[in-house]
């Protein structure tokens, strides 16, 4: 049951972050002309780090559609109590790594999602997934491939900008995870004030 949870938590995870690049790359072209008119000299001198640093906003916006638009977040203490969660209604079940199924009672008290239990939940699944995604990134940086650079600049941008190996991916990752972070725990906050009454 348990691997059953992980490998259905991690498909949704992978299918999250799949949709947030799709909105990156949308809103990017979306955005397309305004960026055009504003960097048209550096395009014209070929220096794309303007466009670059542009995407990470565009990122975050991204993966607040992508990832956190109507995303549950919740967490269980080691007996399968849920700690706190930020949906408004409570009449679902949860289902977190390592944990059973777990009714939740609608007069469970909202509480604010804390960095220690953001990381010992989500947290740590999504630095793993990005920082899989990351290495990818280094590796094609580095043989050269093309496609896979493109798909995954709008994710760490900062790695096109900087020409030093591996600390550019480390730099990018980094400042990716840490932006990730804190839209997650802006989120939380955001459910619990909608859930006091």
């Amino acid at each position: 049951m348990e691997k059953e949870t992980l490998l259905k938590s991690t498909a949704l995870r992978l299918f999250r972050i799949a949709k947030t690049i799709l909105f990156s790359f949308i809103i990017y072209f979306v955005s397309l002309p305004i960026l055009n008119g504003i960097f048209r000299e550096e395009l014209q001198a070929m220096d794309f780090t303007p466009i670059y640093l542009c995407w990470i906003p565009m990122y975050a916006v991204a993966f607040w559609l992508g990832y956190l638009w109507q995303r549950k977040y919740e967490t269980l203490d080691g007996t399968g109590t849920v700690i706190h969660t930020t949906t408004p209604k409570l009449s679902h079940r949860v289902v977190i790594l390592g944990a059973e199924k777990t009714a939740i009672a609608t007069n469970e008290p909202a509480k604010r999602l804390s960095l220690y239990e953001f990381i010992k939940g989500d947290g740590k699944h999504l630095y793993i997934i990005y920082g899989i995604l990351a290495i990818l990134n280094e590796v094609a940086l580095s043989v050269g491939s093309v496609p896979l650079s493109t798909l995954l600049a709008t994710t760490f941008p900062l790695s096109q900008i900087f020409p030093f190996p591996i600390i550019r991916t480390v730099i990018a990752y980094l400042v990716t995870m840490i932006m990730l972070t804190v839209l997650c725990i802006i989120k939380n906050r955001i459910g619990v004030k909608k859930r006091k009454y």
